[in-house]
Order: structure tokens, then C-alpha cells, then sequence
């Protein structure tokens, strides 16, 4: 049984089938609107139902298992779905990667389905992080953080690389942390509230 229930649709109008960004957001939301410092909440989101977890600042998604795990489905193309599906690929430096064109191109690949994959290029670090971009299927470009590309990209990183947790994901809007477990993966970043208003209907 759910304590809340999530809906989030892309800007294309298409439905999202999970956000671990946006669950984290809304456990901050429901944590500030509570008065609730530290807490835990059963969210539903389309077919799945998480537990978020509130420590002060920072806040956790345990996600449910990964799904689908696919190697080389495509010479060093990836799949894995984390409650969405995402192609991960590895790359030198992420930085030097033409998001929009080679995103595009691999989203709506035939080896996807019809419905596609959000695609995300990722690079090892030095320290031991992985830096990450994603090209995100709805939005139809980039976005500056992306919580299941990020479990995606470290549930890879552990069967290609070894990679054990957890493992910083760094995204141009942040950073997310990932953390392994017999349950899952566990997602955690700091959520902060960044502005306010009202609604008039």
C-alpha cells in the first residue's frame, strides 16, 4: 500500500513511467509541507511503488531491481531498464559527445522497440566517479540530472568495470550517489526547495 501517488509527464505530453529525481522532490515536498526532518514514504508511480527516504537534506529512492539487462546490444551500447529504459555507452570524455545528434540517433533505435530509450554517455574518473550525459526520451534532449540514468549508468559500470558502490554519478545539474542491494539500487542526493508560488484557477 502506497502512502502518495506520483504522476509526471514528459514535454512531449507522454507519460513517464518513473522519475528518481522527481520522487526525490516530491519526498522533499512532502517532508517540508510535514515538518518531517527524517521520514519514509511509500510512493506509487505508474507500476511501481518506491520508498523514499528523508535525512535532512539529503534524499533517498530505494528503486525497485533493474530489469532487462542487456551488454553490447550494439557493439559498446548497453541497456538496462531502472524503471525506464536507458542505453548507456562509454565514452572518453563525455563532454566531447554531440548529445542532440548522437542521443537522437540511438533513442529511437530498432534494437529499443517502439517506445524507445533515453541514452546516456558516461565517463570513468580518475577518483572513481562517473560523469554523465543524457539525451532523455520525452524531453527529446538533454537534461541536467537524470536519477535513473544515474542508476542505469552504475548498474553497468558494475558489470563492465567491476564498479562497486557506492558510485558517484556527476551530472552538469549535480551530483547523485549510488548504492547497491539484494532490494536494488538506492538513489541519494541532497533535494532542495528552490522556489514557491500559487496557483489560481
Amino acid at each position: 500500500m502506497a502512502d502518495f501517488r506520483m504522476q509526471i509527464f514528459n514535454s512531449d505530453g507522454s507519460e513517464a513511467e518513473s522519475c528518481g529525481n522527481g520522487l526525490r522532490c516530491l519526498a522533499r515536498f512532502i517532508a517540508d509541507i510535514r515538518g518531517e526532518s527524517a521520514a519514509s514514504y511509500k510512493i506509487w508511480m505508474h507500476d511501481q511503488i518506491v520508498e523514499a527516504f528523508v535525512e535532512k537534506e539529503k534524499i533517498s529512492i530505494a528503486l525497485n531491481n533493474p530489469r532487462d539487462l542487456k551488454l553490447h546490444v550494439q557493439q559498446d551500447v548497453h541497456f538496462i531498464d531502472t524503471g525506464v529504459p536507458h542505453a548507456v555507452v562509454f565514452v572518453a570524455d563525455v563532454q566531447k559527445i554531440d548529445l542532440n545528434q548522437e542521443g537522437k540517433a540511438l533513442r529511437s533505435h530498432p534494437c529499443f522497440g517502439p517506445k524507445g530509450s533515453n541514452v546516456n554517455f558516461a565517463s570513468l574518473q580518475s577518483d572513481g566517479s562517473i560523469s554523465v550525459r543524457t539525451f532523455e526520451r520525452g524531453v527529446e534532449g538533454e537534461t541536467l540530472a537524470c536519477g535513473t540514468g544515474a542508476a542505469a549508468v552504475a548498474a553497468i559500470a558494475a558489470q563492465i568495470y567491476n564498479c562497486s558502490g557506492p558510485i558517484r554519478t556527476r551530472f552538469s545539474g549535480g551530483d547523485l550517489e549510488i548504492s547497491f542491494s539484494d532490494e536494488g539500487l538506492k538513489l541519494a542526493g541532497p533535494a532542495v526547495r528552490v522556489f514557491e508560488g500559487t496557483f489560481d484557477f
